[in-house]
């Protein structure tokens, strides 16, 4: 968590902070450790990976969101991620889908 204090404030929603621990994951996981004085990545290559037990497939899929419905409010309006958007008031008391654009900026 200390290597992301130099970027407080520098990213403006999740996928952006998403992206910056992305990253910096990638970063540490080529540096020395100073722990095993080994490239993390090189070990879990050469020395880990072999202990690990294959997932289930689906194991990930509940944290994902795929189909996103929600129920148009009295006010015309529909909740998503901390955000309020308006909707066509005809859609009141209806549910609605919300797609998300690739790159998740916009629904």
């Amino acid at each position: 968590m200390e290597r992301l204090r130099p970027y407080n404030y520098e990213f403006e929603d999740e996928v952006e902070l998403n992206n910056l621990v992305t990253d910096l994951c990638q970063d540490l996981n080529l540096e020395v450790s100073q722990d095993s004085n080994q490239v993390p990545l090189d070990m879990w290559e050469h020395e880990e990976k072999e202990y690990l037990h294959k997932l289930t497939a689906n194991l990930l899929k509940p944290f994902f969101e795929e189909d996103i419905t929600r129920i148009v409010s009295k006010e015309s309006m529909v909740n998503f991620r901390k955000c309020k958007y308006s909707v066509d008031p005809r859609y009141i008391g209806r549910t609605v889908d919300i797609e998300l654009t690739d790159d998740e900026q916009r629904i």
